[in-house]
């Protein structure tokens, strides 16, 4: 089968995915349906990594199944699973070096990831522990977004996840939470638009708060 068959079916899966996620008695069926076109979109970019082959192709297959799954989870209202499908996947494109290509996709899992912490920090115990990591957490995720929000504007914002993307970032401007252009990583700068090592204390504090498991 042709790559851009192969990529054309994922494309329909997605698009079927959506068509169930819109009923709320097949909400279940469109979560599950999801986590299986992801697993095999992942697998196919695993296989070509480890092979040291390219794999744009089925990077970007990947980084879309993973939006899809990330946000139906959001809409079933699986907001932990939402946030670490969301943070995971915003990882692959660093490993890659093509974060720029795949710049809208990443707008779309750190959109899902700020507005699924919303809904589930409410429920994590306010502790010290908590509170050393919850800071750089939101910080990280608010400059990431706006990072990614500029770097798929061009020529302007177009995509449905810039709409999304706005309101939280003006509320995340107001409390003073976005970094840029150069974001604090345990004392070192970081470039938000090359994130690797923002996303890697990304998801090793959100580890450590229990958001994400190791």
């Amino acid at each position: 089968m042709s790559q851009e068959t192969t990529n054309d079916r994922f494309k329909a899966d997605i698009d079927e995915v959506y068509q169930l996620a819109e009923s709320q008695e097949s909400l279940p069926t469109a979560v599950r349906l999801s986590g299986e076109i992801l697993a095999l979109a992942d697998n196919r970019w695993s296989k070509k990594r480890n092979n040291n082959e390219e794999r744009h192709a089925e990077l970007s297959a990947m980084m879309s199944c993973g939006v899809c799954h990330a946000d139906v989870l959001f809409r079933a209202g699986a907001y932990a699973d939402a946030y670490s499908v969301a943070v995971a996947l915003m990882l692959p494109p660093t490993l890659d070096d093509d974060v720029e290509a795949n710049a809208t996709e990443l707008l779309a899992l750190s959109t899902i990831a700020l507005m699924s912490l919303h809904s589930v920090v409410a429920d994590m115990p306010h502790d010290k522990h908590n509170a050393s990591h919850m800071p750089s957490i939101i910080n990280y995720l608010a400059s990431l977004t706006y990072a990614f929000y500029g770097m798929s504007s061009h020529p302007a914002p177009s995509s449905a996840w810039h709409g999304r993307a706005y309101p939280l970032l003006r509320d995340a401007a107001a409390e003073g939470m976005i970094s840029s252009p150069i974001v604090v990583v345990n004392g070192k700068d970081e470039d938000p638009t090359h994130p690797g090592n923002i996303i890697g204390d990304l998801i090793g504090r959100s580890v450590a708060v229990g958001l994400m498991n190791e």
